[in-house]
């Protein structure tokens, strides 16, 4: 036979008494008052019972029940199962109006009272029962995310619309319509406006509203809602996130090369050509943040949205070389859920890129400007390399090796080549393709200032840009006449000679010669 050691015993022991032994610990629950809670009772002398969900302490459960009214009836305690019974010994007084109230002190066999205090308030003979609220949305301290929501509130029983009408209010207010559901027991009220973005609205319900039997609301009832869920401000500062997203910005865009603008100082290097990109933090509302865009000065321009945080500004021409621009968006701008922009932002550009460098005539030692009188090669072809440079009110030569015979017209006339050198601030000039020659054609006079016998005006042969000089222009003249004091011009501005880029000559050029 087997011997058990004393720590065995005490195992089974243990195993025996955890197996047949219950704690009890949940609270205890009234299933049911008569009579019911908001009801009229016909019987001045009704029956009252309480049924728990498990058996009572009864001593426990007497002193934690009242009947309460005009009066405190008087009557006896019984008990039939897990339920109480309050037998009256006199009659309810008929039209009032009665509150059964069973305290949480109430316990079970096990000592776990009840979670809270239960009533059900009766009246006798009529209707007295005042109409209650049950809920209110949007509940009361919540944010309202559409602001289209319309305010639910739920009453005790069936109401009037016209005292719901006279009742219902809001601070601030607002405009729109209520109707009565769920059997007249739910308002509706519906806004025809969306409410403001960031407002604290109020709905009070004052004891105007009554129920179908006349009475008053048993107290006026407030609730607080706030108008939207998302109150953080759009930005175009990319460390406004977090982290920080460098997407976020303005940017000036040319053949798929982006420019950052810093704001509120002058940023160098955007091209005539250029659109210009606003990437805010958040979506934003259309209208409103095109509102809130300026340039200055002014130019007349286009937006189109590239998605719901990108607009694109569509200069309608290109920008003036070496203008300086100023692009201003003021917090007119807002963010779909209303939010204005953090701040007013201003970006300052020059147009000055690599490619929109206006056009000059070439300094020459002192920083004159100055052209060329290029000689001919001995057989008449064209010019050679040899040249004198004019300043103002020098002479143009007339010898044989500045001046050639040529057929114009079936009349063989002296013609003398001009060259005018041409150029930008970077040099780059003969890099980006050169001189435009239509628009050179077109801005280039030769004129006569001043002559003692001139018979006839100086012409123009042509203008060529000479093979391997991409930056000059040779104007070949004739009719040039001794003694007479001569204008060359070459128009600047949109309208004036250009690059292959388009770019123009800010300021005009002029030289006064001598013949």
């Amino acid at each position: 036979m087997k011997l058990f050691k004393k720590a065995d015993i005490v195992l089974l022991l243990s195993i025996f008494i955890a197996c047949n032994y219950y704690i009890d610990v949940d609270p205890p629950e009234v299933i049911d008052i008569i009579p019911h809670n908001r009801s009229v009772v016909i019987d001045q002398h009704p029956a009252i019972e309480i049924k728990f969900s498990e058996t009572m302490d009864k001593a426990k459960t007497e002193e934690a029940f009242t009947i309460t009214g005009e009066h405190q009836p008087k009557g006896h305690f019984r008990w039939n199962g897990n339920s109480i019974y309050f037998d009256l010994i006199e009659d309810l007084h008929n039209a009032t109006v009665y509150t059964i109230t069973i305290r949480s002190s109430a316990e079970d066999k096990s000592g776990n009272n009840l979670t809270n205090n239960v009533t059900s308030t009766f009246s006798i003979g009529s209707d007295l029962i005042k109409p209650e609220i049950i809920q209110i949305l949007p509940s009361d301290g919540t944010f309202v995310e559409d602001l289209f929501t319309p305010i639910l509130v739920s009453f005790s029983e069936p109401v009037q619309l016209d005292s719901v009408k006279k009742g219902f209010s809001t601070s601030p207010y607002i405009v729109g319509n209520i109707t009565l559901e769920n059997n007249n027991t739910t308002l509706v009220f519906t806004p025809y406006d969306p409410y403001i973005h960031g407002v604290l609205y109020s709905v009070i319900l004052s004891t105007d509203i009554t129920d179908i039997a006349g009475n008053r609301l048993l107290k006026e009832y407030k609730s607080l809602f706030k108008a939207g869920t998302d109150f953080n401000n759009p930005s175009l500062n990319p460390e406004s996130t977090n982290p920080p997203d460098y997407s976020i910005g303005v940017f000036s865009e040319y053949n798929n090369s982006l420019l950052r603008l810093i704001p509120f100082t002058n940023n160098e290097g955007a091209d005539k050509n250029s659109k210009v990109h606003l990437v805010f933090s958040k979506s934003m509302q259309r209208i409103d943040t095109q509102k809130s865009i300026s340039i200055s000065p002014f130019i007349d321009f286009t937006f189109t949205w590239l998605n719901d945080r990108e607009i694109q500004i569509n200069p309608a021409t290109p920008f003036t070389l070496q203008q300086t621009y100023t692009i201003n968006i003021s917090t007119q701008a807002k963010d779909i859920a209303g939010n204005i922009m953090d701040q007013d932002y201003s970006y300052s550009f020059t147009i000055n890129g690599s490619m929109s460098l206006p056009l000059e005539v070439e300094p020459y030692s002192n920083l004159n400007k100055h052209i060329y009188q290029m000689a001919w090669e001995e057989d008449g072809s064209g010019p050679s390399e040899i040249y004198r440079t004019l300043e103002n009110d020098d002479i143009i030569f007339d010898d044989s090796n500045y001046t050639k015979l040529k057929l114009i017209n079936s009349n063989l006339e002296s013609v003398w080549i001009l060259r005018i050198p041409f150029n930008n601030s970077a040099n780059t000039l003969d890099t980006i393709g050169g001189i435009d020659l239509n628009s050179g054609m077109q801005s280039i006079t030769f004129n006569t200032i001043l002559s003692h016998n001139q018979i006839q005006a100086p012409q123009i042969w042509k203008i060529i840009i000479p093979n391997g000089h991409k930056n000059y222009i040779d104007i070949y003249l004739f009719d040039l006449e001794p003694q007479c004091y001569y204008k060359l011009s070459v128009t600047h501005g949109q309208d004036g000679i250009k690059d292959i880029c388009n770019n123009y000559m800010v300021n005009p050029f002029l030289i006064y010669l001598n013949h």
